[in-house]
């Protein structure tokens, strides 16, 4: 065995830290070689490749260096002389090392009359002539004993250490699990949302349906004007589109876009109207461009004089050819009515904070 037995020490927990990865003692001669790792210095003379880490060492280009840190680290470990079996002497590794077993012998008196092959005397055939053996004896069964106890208190904190490991790898689990099931109900939250849209949507479809006519007039009732009107103000929401309307079942398809606050030349002093053509079912059957004069009014609500305005389509105009998108170009009265008008007493255009928009297409001569 290369290096020293580790139950020699009497701190074994420390002693621990210091072992030969081939002999698995405490390192004597401590080296290192290429990949970090220590050996005994007998122990690396033969060494191929690192026994911790297999790493591969060319014998022929082997680098061992001589750890004189871990040395010094180590040189204040306290063990019992490892020369002897019965040896009652006990001090320092460096001791150990400087003094040999034949010099620490006659510090304790024992005489040193016959030696083993290491020079070590047998202290078991010899008397103590000075008679201090059982003072000696005492304080290392004392030691014995608290080294025991030492040892005892290393079991219960390595249980305590794989217990507390344990509850870790435990903790671990169920963390791991909750942050499962929270992606699961994240999953589950974004689907939920996409089906409320989706629902809202087929909502908004089936009100604007509800709604639809299919005359060619469309009466469109704008509620809560007053805070579409500070939308349109503050340039959040600019305009607003109108529930879709048809010429007949299998005609036209189309809305009205109003700018509460203008849009072009009637931007921030008159009331913008627009018409749109919308992609419909029925285009295929229908005549292009759109050639229908198109009537634009904003009702009194006291019915004494509506606001009137009309056109009719510019065949040239992509606003009137058939749709290739959703919908068309809107087209239509940049200047439909001075702002102004919207608060006059003599008219009920707003009452009720509800304004009302009636479009008519002349479908007499579509067929």
């Amino acid at each position: 065995m290369s290096g020293y037995p580790q139950h020699l020490f009497l701190d074994q927990s420390r002693a621990v830290k210091y072992l030969c990865r081939k002999c698995k003692c405490v390192l004597k001669d401590p080296v290192q070689i290429q990949c970090g790792h220590r050996y005994c210095l007998s122990c690396s003379s033969d060494l191929i490749k690192c026994i911790e880490c297999d790493t591969n060492v060319d014998s022929d280009k082997i680098e061992v260096y001589p750890d004189n840190a871990c040395k010094r680290e180590m040189s204040c470990l306290m063990l019992r002389c490892p020369a002897e079996p019965g040896c009652v002497w006990h001090g320092s590794l460096k001791d150990y090392e400087e003094r040999g077993h034949n010099r620490h012998s006659d510090e304790v008196g024992l005489p040193v009359q016959k030696l083993t092959r290491n020079g070590c005397g047998n202290p078991g055939i010899a008397q103590n002539p000075s008679g201090n053996r059982k003072p000696l004896n005492n304080k290392i069964n004392e030691l014995d004993k608290r080294i025991t106890t030492c040892s005892k208190l290393i079991q219960q904190i390595q249980w305590h250490t794989r217990t507390v490991q344990a509850m870790e790898r435990e903790q671990k689990r169920d963390r791991d699990l909750v942050e499962s099931l929270e992606r699961k109900i994240n999953s589950q939250d974004h689907i939920i949302a996409l089906q409320d849209v989706a629902l809202a949507e087929q909502d908004l479809k089936i009100q604007s349906l509800e709604m639809a006519s299919y005359d060619g007039v469309l009466v469109w009732k704008i509620s809560d004007f007053r805070r579409k009107r500070n939308d349109a103000l503050s340039g959040r929401t600019t305009s607003i589109y109108s529930p879709c309307f048809f010429t007949s079942h299998h005609g036209y398809k189309m809305c009205a876009r109003v700018y509460l606050n203008g849009d072009g030349m009637g931007k921030g002093n008159h009331v913008s109207l627009f018409f749109v053509i919308m992609r419909g079912t029925f285009d295929g059957l229908l005549r292009w461009p759109f050639r229908q004069k198109v009537t634009f009014m904003l009702l009194d609500q006291n019915n004494r004089e509506h606001v009137i305005d009309a056109f009719r389509p510019d065949p040239t105009s992509n606003s009137f050819k058939r749709p290739t998108g959703d919908m068309n170009f809107a087209s239509g009265c940049p200047l439909f009515m001075p702002l102004s008008q919207l608060d006059s007493s003599r008219h009920a255009y707003v009452k009720d904070d509800c304004m009302f928009i009636k479009v008519i297409v002349d479908a007499t001569d579509i067929n």
